[in-house]
């Protein structure tokens, strides 16, 4: 039989490389965006529950995947109050209509590691069990739809697993996040457009880096192995610093450029995060396969293929 499924936030970075896999597995799926870029995706604000509730009812989705949200790297102005309405209230929209219409549904929830925000542990290890201690207005917002999703679990009695990505890069990475301001501003350098110097904020923070397909692999194994009312860290297990990122990017690229940081770089809130997926591996026996060369030479190749005029 034929899983039908429901992915919020198709249009977007992780949505958009879950929807064509599950595509191209056989999936019966229905991918939402608020401004679809793909005819076979179809319109929907998160914000809209009246849309959600008609989708949902002519699906009748087995599985929903929410990944909808805002993020910074999409709202680089936007406050608290905004990450709170579309990450806390929209989620809670998609939950009640997965409630009424697909009461049986598996839901998905993918939050972020920004709630984690600062660590405690000496080694900067984060596992399901670390404290949340979010730093800026979305971090606070995801904290908060952890919890939310974990309530409906307990109050409504849904099926929701909720999953925790740390850092995902890969081909399509959006302006906005590091890796992907590194790699435009490389390309340019190698057309021409620009001087070959790199400008970059603060370089000491580690962060760990995950393959967005490595993460495609582990949300649809999470669909049947993973324990209702559980979460889940998405991660690589290791860090690095930015700056030893951008000098990977650098080396993978045919020009040679120099780093130059912004003058009163503001120093990272949060120096370091690595994401234990110890429990996943635990759950699922899923393992990340794509090296990080691999994934920022899929940045630096996408990054190829975009003009001038196509960059919002």
């Amino acid at each position: 039989m034929t899983t039908r499924a429901l992915v919020t936030g198709a249009g977007g970075f992780l949505g958009s490389h879950l929807y064509a896999r599950l595509s191209s597995l056989g999936w019966d799926v229905v991918g939402t965006a608020r401004k679809p870029s793909d005819r076979s995706m179809l319109e929907a604000d998160v914000m809209d529950k009246s849309r959600l509730r008609e989708i949902a009812a002519q699906h009748l989705p087995q599985i929903v995947f929410h990944i909808a949200a805002l993020t910074p790297a999409a709202a680089p102005k936007a406050i608290l109050e905004d990450y709170l309405r579309v990450n806390v209230i929209g989620t809670t929209n998609v939950l009640d209509v997965v409630r009424e219409a697909a009461p049986n549904a598996r839901v998905v929830l993918v939050t972020s590691s920004a709630m984690f925000g600062q660590t405690n542990a000496p080694d900067g290890v984060i596992d399901e069990t670390s404290p949340l201690n979010p730093v800026n207005p979305y971090g606070v917002s995801k904290a908060a739809q952890h919890h939310v999703g974990y309530q409906y679990t307990i109050q409504h009695k849904l099926d929701v697993i909720r999953v925790c990505p740390f850092n995902l890069i890969g081909y399509g990475l959006p302006l906005g996040l590091v890796a992907s301001d590194f790699a435009r501003q490389i390309v340019a350098v190698e057309r021409g457009e620009q001087e070959p110097v790199i400008r970059v904020g603060d370089l000491s923070a580690k962060r760990d880096f995950l393959d967005v397909e490595d993460a495609v692999h582990a949300l649809i194994a999470l669909v049947d192995k993973g324990i209702l009312g559980e979460s889940y860290n998405l991660a690589s297990g290791y860090a690095i610093p930015v700056a030893d990122l951008l000098n990977k990017l650098i080396d993978l690229s045919s020009t040679t450029v120099t780093a130059e940081i912004f003058p009163n770089a503001v120093k990272n809130t949060v120096p370091i995060q690595i994401g234990s997926y110890a429990k996943l591996a635990a759950a699922t026996g899923w393992q990340p396969q794509i090296s990080l060369e691999q994934s920022l030479a899929n940045v630096l190749a996408y990054w190829r293929t975009v003009k001038n005029e196509e960059i919002v």
